[in-house]
């Protein structure tokens, strides 16, 4: 996978104002200023001091590298921005330049933000950050990687991102536990801004996320959410909240989420899994669709989807539904939902629910029951152990709504999820036809799936389908059966304009 995967839209106009009347002087240096960077510098960093410096001064193509297993002071904000041709890598190392990994990652610890990435066009990777009074990492700028990092023991955010100036988001292979506190602060909690960066994603992939200390392990208000390959544990509240935005007049652009190949396990038995839709602000009426995940529950009246306000329409294929220790579980909870077009919309098939389970869609077609006969439950191998149904059990085919197409699907279930721990991104082994759930049976072959493709910008934002009227039908039923944004704009084009303003007021006096 490359190092930035996005496309990116084209970057916008420095400035609507008139042009300023200037010295010959002034104009030169702002020229300089402004023009492209020479060759990218390499800032080694081993101190508080030089990570400082690094910080505040890095240019487009730059790569800081923190040595490793040294601890550094929080509170560092990134602000110079990178571009799409050049984007600015902060990475940890050894002693001897090798990326870090494990207890040799430098940890980055403390400060109300332990790190702030204001500019776009950023990677960081292999570093241990904890210890954020407020958040340990916020952003609130475009394209923005965050690949192999350790976020943890924050006090109130792990990873916030703003709905100002934020755009595509990328967490690859990361960790996330202790963080939250209360029901308002969350290990992730991200967003995307709609006015400035339309189309933007975020994607979450071969990572895992446990052990919140308050909030939801991931909510998400971004346009587009791709959950991928992730195992997710341990929330207070919800594992998993895809959700409409929360921001005066926002633009009428439905949210659209896709989660695939993940492991969702409750471990309390007072909340739900999954809230899809809305929260009591604004509504995604979004599209969802679900393939090859595993829901391990503890309560079974807790349903793993939860439905609420606005959803357009829902897809399921090749889930696994259990609950620890067997027995049924409802399946939905649509009490509260309002859909879009006055009445459920979902497909799917091949879902393994157990039997005598309540509020089953009957659009559902195939689905599996009796014992999954998983591998080692109690050791969290999911893994489908011979003669289990979920074995060659899949869809092969998971076409998508027509009524409502799922937009940019991925093409084909290609990895497998981490085992409790990183690094993950496991490709999928092929053992002819699709197993149920979101691991194959037996070892890894030669056979493989294909490189899962990054992530990118989508097609124009699509509108969201007009509300039906507000029916009994459109509000509860499923045809079932038995961000913080600080604004800080200066730049260093225009600090340094402002010195050669002074100078030459000085000159002139």
């Amino acid at each position: 996978m490359k190092p930035f995967p996005f496309e990116l839209p084209p970057a916008g106009r420095l400035s609507t104002r008139p042009p300023l009347r200037a010295a010959p002087l002034l104009v030169v240096a702002l020229s300089f200023v402004l023009a492209a960077p020479a060759s990218a510098k390499t800032h080694r960093v081993t101190n508080d001091e030089e990570l400082y410096i690094a910080s505040r001064s890095v240019d487009p193509g730059d790569l800081v590298e923190v040595q490793g297993p040294r601890v550094y002071k929080g509170r560092l904000f990134f602000q110079r921005p990178g571009t799409k041709e050049a984007p600015i890598t902060v990475r940890g190392v050894t002693k001897d330049g090798k990326t870090a990994v494990g207890t040799d990652r430098p940890r980055i610890v403390g400060g109300d933000n332990t790190i702030t990435i204001n500019g776009g066009h950023y990677l960081f990777e292999a570093l241990d950050i904890s210890g954020g009074d407020i958040r340990c990492v916020f952003v609130y700028g475009p394209d923005v990687v965050l690949r192999d990092l350790v976020i943890h023991d924050c006090k109130l955010h792990g990873l916030l991102s703003a709905d100002e100036d934020s755009g595509n988001l990328l967490v690859d292979r990361c960790e996330f536990f202790g963080s939250g506190n209360g029901d308002r602060n969350h290990q992730i909690y991200v967003t995307s801004d709609q006015w400035k960066h339309p189309g933007s994603v975020f994607r979450l992939q071969f990572s895992y996320i446990h052990d919140g200390k308050g909030g939801h392990n991931v909510k998400s208000r971004a346009e587009r959410n791709e959950i991928y390959f992730n195992w997710i544990e341990g929330a207070v509240y919800h594992e998993l909240e895809l959700i409409g935005p929360d921001v005066r007049d926002p633009p009428a652009i439905r949210e659209d989420s896709e989660i695939v190949g993940n492991v969702i396990r409750k471990t309390t038995d007072k909340t739900f899994p999954m809230r899809l839709g809305g929260d009591g602000t604004m509504d995604t009426d979004g599209r969802y669709r679900l393939v090859n995940n595993t829901f391990i529950l503890v309560n079974g009246q807790r349903a793993p989807l939860r439905l609420f306000e606005g959803v357009e329409s829902v897809e399921l294929y090749n889930n696994v539904f259990f609950l620890e220790g067997g027995g049924p579980i409802k399946l939905f909870r649509t009490e509260l939902v309002e859909w879009t077009r006055g009445k459920p919309v979902i497909v799917g098939s091949h879902n393994f629910i157990p039997e005598g389970s309540t509020e089953v869609p009957s659009e559902l077609s195939g689905t599996v029951t009796g014992d999954p006969k998983f591998v080692d439950l109690a050791g969290f191998d999911l893994r489908p152990a011979p003669g289990s149904p979920l074995v060659d059990a899949g869809a092969a085919s998971t076409p998508t709504n027509p009524e409502a197409p799922f937009p940019r699907p991925l093409p084909e279930v290609t990895h497998q999820p981490p085992r409790r721990g990183i690094p993950g991104g496991t490709p999928r082994p092929k053992h002819g036809p699709i197993d149920i759930g979101a691991f194959e049976a037996g070892e890894p072959s030669a056979s493989v799936g294909s490189a899962l493709a990054t992530p990118t910008n989508g097609a124009p934002p699509a509108a969201p389908t007009p509300k039906a009227p507000d029916t009994p039908a459109a509000r509860s039923r499923c045809n079932c059966s038995l961000v913080g944004a600080p604004r800080e704009r200066s730049s260093s084009a225009f600090l340094l304009l402002g010195f050669f303003l002074l100078a030459w007021r000085r000159r002139l006096g």
